[in-house]
């Protein structure tokens, strides 16, 4: 499952970004995420990932647990989402997505930007 709304992914330089190609345009949930939903972003293929870096609107609130998917399709928390900017080293870990797994009681997600770093 992927996410609703109209931002695209992409491959650029060998660094993923989920993106509308400027950090002013923010994908903005209509209501608070339900148990089991999660925002999903394919790398195209498996690769060392060395950082995961989520920008949110100043203010925006919503909680989520940073995950890789491995090789064997076991998803692997990194970190935590939090503040506008969240920058978490996975250090070079094998993954071919990354998922933000919002938390029970989160509000309506705002994400604007999720980049995986080589």
């Amino acid at each position: 499952m992927g996410k609703p709304g109209s931002t695209d992914d992409y491959l650029h330089d060998g660094v993923l970004q989920f993106s509308a190609g400027d950090p002013g345009t923010v994908y903005r949930a209509a209501r608070a995420p339900q148990e089991g939903e999660f925002l999903e972003v394919g790398l195209g293929s498996a690769r060392a990932v060395g950082s995961v870096t989520v920008l949110r609107p100043a203010g925006a609130k919503g909680a989520a647990d940073i995950q890789l998917r491995n090789a064997d399709g076991d998803w692997r928390t990194v970190g935590r989402l939090g503040g506008a900017y969240t920058g978490i080293e996975t250090h070079g870990r094998t993954a071919d997505a990354v998922r933000l797994t919002w938390r029970e009681g989160a509000e309506a997600p705002q994400i604007a930007e999720v980049v995986a770093g080589r």
